[in-house]
């Protein structure tokens, strides 16, 4: 695929392993000071990896491994590279493991419409103790909430380091744009309380 620039932006791959298989969900910052530096994007690499051990390690079962955060800058077609393994280790949330393929879509929004405006997060590594013990096709209160207390804290700590997460529209009425164009992260919210299922993360 011919390359995009996604101008002042970088990629974060927010790594996870279980049984040799390789999940991670892949945010998109924009350094908020003009043109990037490799410590500004080893900075960011940092930040998340923290934000993972503290946040996310949390709500993720114990055989799901964060590995490491790399981040790709968006910039050049040829941009620097970080990674970070600082704070790499298991999750540590009670319970079995579900199905890998078990997940919950969250909403990221910009308050703006379309759907070019919006992104989404998908959960990795849920355990059978985020089920409502009546209803276990939903998961419970605290483990939303908790989600978007994690994706809260996200936001702001990049943004304290200088990356503003954004999300960035490729395509524009079904054709790739020359450049992609972002508007920023403002808020988060679960679609609905069903759990869902990513049929692409099953062996």
């Amino acid at each position: 695929m011919p390359f995009q620039r996604v101008p002042f932006c970088a990629e974060a791959d927010i790594i996870m392993t279980y049984q040799a298989r390789i999940l991670q969900n892949t945010p998109v910052f924009k350094w908020t000071a003009g043109l990037y530096t490799l410590a500004n994007l080893q900075t960011l690499a940092d930040v998340v990896g923290l934000w993972a051990h503290n946040s996310y390690k949390p709500l993720m079962d114990v055989d799901m491994v964060y590995a490491s955060t790399e981040v790709h800058g968006l910039n050049a077609e040829n941009d620097q590279v970080a990674i970070s393994i600082l704070n790499a280790g298991p999750g540590t949330a009670p319970g079995d493991m579900l199905p890998v393929n078990c997940t919950q879509c969250i909403k990221l929004s910009t308050g703006f419409t379309g759907r070019t405006a919006r992104g989404r997060w998908f959960v990795i590594g849920m355990t059978d103790g985020h089920l409502n013990v009546a209803n276990k096709d939903t998961t419970t209160t605290a483990f939303r909430t908790a989600w978007i207390v994690a994706l809260d804290a996200l936001r702001v700590n990049t943004l304290a380091a200088g990356w503003q997460w954004v999300i960035a529209s490729r395509y524009h009425n079904g054709a790739k744009r020359t450049e992609a164009t972002t508007l920023p992260v403002i808020f988060e919210s679960f679609v609905n309380t069903e759990v869902d299922s990513q049929r692409g993360r099953l062996p």
